[in-house]
């Protein structure tokens, strides 16, 4: 049986996940399918953040990574502004990707047969308009 990685004590950004069990996001929030941030999570709690190819985009953002038994949860948050937007998101549409990817497979809602998230597999995040009081 492999042996559980810990969680990292201080979180830097763009640490190296190749050989880590992780789960990397994509937001493209103005679909034009061109551009986006990536987000990368491993089971260690180290993080990777980039928009487009750009390794100096450093957003502030919050994680916590807890295991439990064989599997690891994350649960993040990240303001508004460090995506580079301000504006309501009320009835906004965004596209978005997921995949979990380790030593052994690499898992997605995409049928694309790829071990990297790409944009043309992307799904779609929309944001509904708020009820009026």
């Amino acid at each position: 049986m492999q042996a559980v990685p810990q969680q990292s004590l201080e979180r830097k950004h763009d640490a190296d996940l190749s050989q880590l069990d992780k789960v990397m996001l994509m937001l493209d929030l103005d679909r034009d399918y061109n551009s986006a941030i990536r987000f990368g999570i491993a089971e260690t709690g180290d993080t990777s953040d980039q928009l487009d190819s750009c390794n100096s985009f450093n957003p502030k953002w919050h994680l916590k990574v807890a295991r439990l038994g064989n599997n690891w949860i994350a649960e993040g948050a990240i303001g508004l502004h460090e995506l580079g937007t301000a504006e309501p998101l009320d009835g906004k549409t965004w596209a978005m990707c997921a995949a979990r990817q380790n030593e052994f497979k690499s898992e997605s809602w995409s049928r694309l047969r790829s071990t990297e998230v790409q944009l043309q597999a992307a799904g779609i995040l929309h944001f509904l308009p708020r009820a009026a009081p």
